[in-house]
């Protein structure tokens, strides 16, 4: 067998190959297009950080639990809803229990709430102030819940 013919049969053979690749690759695309046709038809959609993508969606990502509102935003809530007078401690941690808060953590509700109205005053996130002994409420000019 001459050198001509070998080459030819390893490019013939090399062509095989790729053109196999070639079909796996078309599979996995038609799959990425039809995934895509999916987010598509979703409101849930892709959600990023301003950063790369995941390759698995978020929905996937967390097996499809919603996103649950933060203990800082129950408390919000139930600041907004009491006005300028404010609430203590108790009174907050009786509000969002009745806002549908679930505690699950060994901590008591009432510590946890002492604990996360202090550091939102600290840091003067969501507008939380101290109005008095062991009394928080929302600033005037605070009309926002996740400033």
């Amino acid at each position: 067998m001459s050198e001509k013919t070998q080459r030819r049969r390893w490019a013939e053979a090399r062509i095989a190959e790729l053109l196999t690749q070639r079909q796996r690759i078309d599979g996995n695309i038609e799959q990425l297009k039809g995934f895509i046709a999916l987010l598509d038809a979703s409101d849930a959609g892709v959600r990023t950080n301003g950063s790369a993508a995941s390759a698995r969606p978020s929905a996937v990502r967390r097996r499809g639990r919603a996103r649950k509102q933060s203990l800082a935003d129950y408390i919000v809530e139930a600041l907004r809803a009491a006005g300028p007078a404010g609430l203590s401690i108790g009174d907050v941690a009786a509000a969002i229990t009745q806002n549908g808060y679930q505690h699950t953590s060994r901590t008591r509700l009432k510590t946890a709430v002492g604990s996360e109205l202090h550091r939102q005053v600290q840091r003067g996130k969501k507008g939380v102030v101290k109005v008095g002994a062991g009394r928080y409420a929302l600033a005037p000019s605070s009309g926002k819940l996740g400033s």
